[in-house]
């Protein structure tokens, strides 16, 4: 102390003497002075932070720990900012402002492991929120501090996908697969030529992915040009290939040869898994232009993989096509009672959700009614439930069938 002003030291010596006979709010006063007189003095600043937090005033103290973490991050003293910020997230777990400031902090100070996975906690939460694009603001920020070891940039392209954000998805195509994923997503988009050239490059990335392959020649053989179709059909993609196949269903689909279509998609579904992989990814990308047959098709692939447990690849075969047939309700009911079955309750609360929307948009008011009920009664503090409630009453009270009467909910099993 021998350095400090005479008055910065008396107010400290008085400070602490309250502090020590438990006079805790006098105390906090002192301290208040004292930092005021130094205010770079960390040691006394981080004090009157925690006095803050031990005399319940949280929102005070996660205030001045912020502040110092800042002021100690402008003076080059990452490591110990962090520490600070760490204090912060005891008094409010999971604070997403803090994170992102704690993963600032620790990537400064060369911690990239530690930000990288603070990053991801964000991203986990507002996934939670349903916060898609700013869930994937936070994978972009952890997959540039370390593109190979953070995990993010495998699930960019998941995500992206999965909110709809094609043009980001394409930055994250990192292989054959995923080319083809988005190109599936494109065409149902109306993107033909964009989806085109990322099958072509699957096919480049991969010149043993004869589903792309297979495909590009069917588009072309469609347009009647032999030519281009030429460069894809080579000897490896004729014969028994599930790929090839696969294509000459959807070729013979689009002819108008449904009958034919089936029983060959039957017959390769029967064979091998391969075989049923190839026909519910077939169903999928026709859900959007042709959801009845698209859902045969579907539901040949989806008879085994229920039967045999396989619930993983059911609900996300559902969960494909119901993204693209979102109005379609005999894909989102076996969406539902599968992911009852196989316990994803998380899963089968949001396919009722868009059930319930799917109803009301086909102007079958009393399923949606008991559907947005059954939701609302079991997470009442759910905006989404709610809006989905109101709304289904609403159309309900227009409705020429209303009824009065009490609604019964429906229950999945819990």
């Amino acid at each position: 102390m021998s350095a400090m002003p005479p008055d910065h030291i008396a107010t400290l010596r008085s400070a602490e003497k309250l502090l020590r006979v438990g006079k805790i709010a006098a105390a906090i006063v002192e301290y208040t002075k004292a930092v005021t007189q130094a205010p770079q003095d960390w040691d006394t600043a981080i004090l009157l932070a925690s006095l803050h937090a031990r005399n319940n005033d949280v929102n005070t103290a996660v205030t001045q720990y912020r502040e110092i973490a800042t002021g100690l991050t402008g003076e080059r003293m990452h490591a110990r900012a962090a520490h600070v910020l760490e204090k912060v997230l005891a008094l409010r777990p999971g604070d997403e402002d803090t994170l992102e400031q704690l993963a600032g902090a620790s990537a400064a100070n060369g911690d990239i492991a530690a930000a990288c996975s603070h990053l991801m906690r964000i991203a986990e939460r507002r996934l939670s929120r349903g916060e898609f694009p700013r869930a994937i603001d936070a994978l972009e920020k952890a997959a540039t501090l370390d593109p190979a070891g953070s995990g993010a940039a495998g699930k960019l392209f998941d995500l992206c996908i999965q909110s709809g954000d094609l043009a980001r998805a394409r930055k994250y195509t990192a292989s054959a697969r995923d080319c083809r994923t988005l190109a599936t997503a494109m065409r149902q988009g109306g993107q033909a030529a964009d989806a085109r050239d990322l099958l072509r490059n699957a096919y480049r990335l991969d010149p043993s992915d004869l589903s792309s392959a297979a495909t590009l020649a069917a588009d072309y053989l469609r347009e009647g040009d032999i030519e281009h179709a030429a460069e894809f059909l080579s000897p490896a993609i004729i014969g028994n290939d599930p790929a090839t196949r696969a294509a000459t269903i959807d070729l013979f689909l689009h002819a108008g040869r449904g009958d034919a279509a089936m029983q060959m998609a039957a017959s390769l579904a029967a064979e091998s898994s391969d075989g049923i992989d190839r026909i519910a990814e077939l169903a999928c990308s026709l859900a959007n232009e042709s959801p009845d047959t698209a859902y045969a098709l579907a539901e040949l692939a989806l008879t085994p993989w229920i039967e045999g447990h396989a619930w993983d690849s059911a609900i996300a075969a559902l969960e494909l096509f119901t993204a693209a047939a979102p109005d379609y309700s005999p894909a989102l009911i076996r969406l539902v009672e599968t992911a009852v079955d196989a316990e994803r309750l998380d899963i089968a609360d949001r396919a009722q959700e868009m059930l319930a929307a799917a109803y009301l948009a086909k102007g079958e008011v009393a399923e949606a009614l008991h559907i947005a009920q059954d939701l609302h009664e079991r997470d009442p503090r759910n905006p989404r439930y709610d809006a989905l409630l109101q709304r289904a009453r609403q159309t309900s009270r227009h409705s020429p069938a209303h009824d009065d009467g009490v609604i019964v909910p429906m229950r999945a099993a819990r």
